[in-house]
């Protein structure tokens, strides 16, 4: 299984095997597969019709944005040029955008084919729930999004309906302020929301977050997808992950795309002539031209090279590692430019301090002199003051009545405005004291449902582990054999952290940064894999194809892997909320690998773990269950 200490021997290279296994394949009792079988339910899904509902809104009388309609008349064009069946609406009352949903959701009931939304405008949540706005929607309370808006369960239960094989959602819908000035709204974005079996869902913008409406022709969100979807043979995944790459370094960082999938079969915008299963030799080519890609770039400090393998290969054997020393890159990067601006902002206090320092220089020269001109004033007067004495005595006695008379005037006058200052503030008090009392009045009148929330019911959430190892991090493991009920314990403690690995027990065990083995226990050597990735949500699949060798033998395996829930999870270290991670992999020597792996954002090791091993002839090399029984994280 893929442990962290023993890798698995797999991938479902299964059927790859089998067409090489050929007559010892027919001998042994194995699922039923025939050969061609992916490649023609890949070309059945990519025969279907195609039919496209697209929505842009713009014109609202309180916050007109500038984009959604070049937006949605962009896709829409692309739509029909890639074989869809387009009903295009632009600025639609709520009345419209309902009429359209129900006749998409009936044509795809009809027809059986694949099924495309996309919509761009105003969107909002609220209590978990989505919504988009149309034009017509005068909005003067958030609640008023119940009666007035959209709500997106209205287009996923018309398509739940329809049973048609696969539907796509792409939602431009979260720019920033939808209700103008009337309202705050304090749930931003769009509310996080796993995809429906069979389909894909997409923001333009990470749940939460909100995107801005674009400077151009269209927004940056869809100038990327219109470029995208003409690239020829690209997967459907492919495309939104190239998509989420660009948005994030155009954007800087400040608007990342964010997709939700269920799609079990490859769909393409721009499908190859022939889908055909490629033979065992030339996907270990293509396995061996990544591996040299990433060899040469994994260590790259700079973002350029790591985005080229990801825009090339975005579901490669290691795009999830490129991403992950990608998002350390910029974070790094990040943390240089902090740095250099801080340094900039002290020459800039330093260069203020010896400004002040000649300013205060010439001040005290300024002064000096007047002390010696007053000095050479004093001595001029001398002879006057004396023959004046007497006089000038008399002067300062009635300037000090004078002064004394003028000072108890001031005091009185004092006095006078701090008892006003006194009333305006009690009477400031007393006003605010009102307006307190009828906001907690408004607070109290507002819908429960928008009051207090829950947990966010339409998902399981995401989550993007810590991967900061410390040394002397260590994490115990109680290992039972299924088949005898044998128990004994594995401890793991790092001992040392380099820019690349991690090492445990003194280098006898290896992972790089994610926790993907590079070196077994028992000395076997692997090239680099990516069993464990740096983010979780339900939905998400990913392959990895590694070599591993050893003293006795060499062997090439790939898995698949898939979250397919969240669920709490106990084992003797406690109990955790855990994303589920099934695998199923296979290797050229026949030996096929199955099983889960549990994983919990607040710790950063697995937390469980089932793994069967069985050869084709039927050995079974491991079955066992594998659970935390003590960690220490610093």
């Amino acid at each position: 299984m893929p442990t962290r200490n023993n890798p698995p021997f797999p991938g479902d290279a299964r059927r790859r095997w089998l067409a090489q296994a050929g007559a010892l394949a027919s001998s042994v009792a194995l699922p039923s597969w025939s050969p061609g079988a992916s490649a023609q339910s890949a070309s059945t899904l990519n025969a279907l019709p195609r039919i496209a509902l697209v929505i842009g809104n713009s014109q609202y009388a309180e916050a007109p944005l500038r984009n959604p309609g070049n937006d949605a008349k962009g896709v829409a064009g692309e739509l029909r040029k890639l074989g869809f069946q387009v009903n295009l609406r632009l600025d639609a009352g709520r009345d419209e955008m309902l009429e359209a949903i129900r006749a998409f959701g009936g044509d795809l009931e009809k027809k059986k084919g694949v099924g495309m939304f996309y919509y761009a405008g105003h969107g909002a949540q609220l209590a978990w729930k989505n919504y988009l706005i149309p034009v017509d929607a005068l909005i003067d309370r958030i609640e008023d999004m119940q009666s007035k808006a959209v709500e997106l369960n209205s287009l996923l239960e018309g398509l739940t309906r329809a049973r048609n094989p696969m539907n796509v959602i792409i939602l431009d819908a979260c720019r920033d302020n939808p209700f103008g000035s009337k309202i705050r709204n304090q749930q931003r974005g769009l509310s996080q929301f796993d995809a429906p079996p069979g389909s894909l869902l997409a923001y333009a913008t990470s749940p939460g977050r909100t995107a801005a409406d674009g400077e151009g022709a269209n927004g940056l969100y869809t100038e990327n997808l219109l470029r995208e979807l003409n690239v020829a043979e690209a997967k459907i995944e492919d495309v939104f992950k190239r998509v989420r790459l660009n948005v994030r370094r155009r954007s800087e960082g400040q608007q990342i795309p964010w997709e939700s999938t269920s799609l079990e079969e490859d769909f393409y915008f721009l499908p190859p002539q022939q889908i055909r299963k490629l033979s065992e030799q030339e996907l270990e080519k293509q396995f061996d031209e990544q591996l040299k890609i990433w060899e040469s770039i994994k260590t790259s400090t700079v973002p350029e090279p790591l985005e080229q393998y990801l825009r090339a290969y975005p579901s490669g054997q290691f795009s999830e590692l490129a991403q992950f020393q990608l998002d350390r890159v910029l974070r790094e990067r990040e943390a240089r430019l902090a740095e250099a601006e801080t340094a900039r902002l002290a020459q800039q206090e330093k260069q203020q301090q010896l400004r002040l320092a000649e300013e205060r220089r010439l001040d005290e020269e300024k002064r000096l002199l007047a002390e010696k001109r007053l000095a050479d004033e004093r001595r001029v007067a001398q002879e006057k003051r004396l023959a004046d004495e007497k006089h000038l005595a008399e002067l300062t006695k009635e300037k000090r009545l004078a002064e004394e008379k003028r000072l108890a005037a001031e005091r009185e006058l004092a006095e006078a405005r701090r008892i006003a200052e006194e009333q305006k503030l009690a009477d400031e008090r007393r006003v605010a004291g009102i307006e307190e009392d009828r906001a907690k009045s408004q607070a109290r009148a507002l819908s429960p449902e928008v009051a207090a929330l829950g947990p966010n019911p339409f998902s399981k959430g995401t989550a993007r582990l810590d991967y900061r190892y410390k040394i002397g991090d260590s994490y115990t493991y109680r290992e039972t054999d299924l088949f005898t009920g044998i128990e004994h314990n594995l401890t793991q403690r790092i001992t040392e952290i380099t820019d690349s690995e991690v090492r445990f027990n003194n280098g006898r065990f290896i992972t790089d940064l994610l926790g993907n083995t590079i070196k077994t226990g028992d000395g076997r050597i692997l090239t680099q894999a990516q069993q464990f990735i740096p983010e979780y949500s339900v939905g998400k699949k990913w392959t990895t194809g590694y070599r591993v060798t050893s003293a006795t033998f060499s062997d090439f395996v790939e898995f698949e892997f898939k979250v397919v829930t969240r669920e709490k999870v106990t084992v003797p270290a406690g109990t955790f909320d855990a994303f589920r991670v099934d695998y199923d992999g296979w290797s050229r020597l026949g030996v096929r690998s199955q099983g889960q792996y549990w994983i919990a954002q607040e710790i950063r090791r697995p937390v469980a773990m089932v793994h069967k091993r069985k050869h084709i002839n039927g050995k079974v090399f491991d079955n066992y269950r594998r659970e935390l029984a003590a960690y220490t994280e610093r």
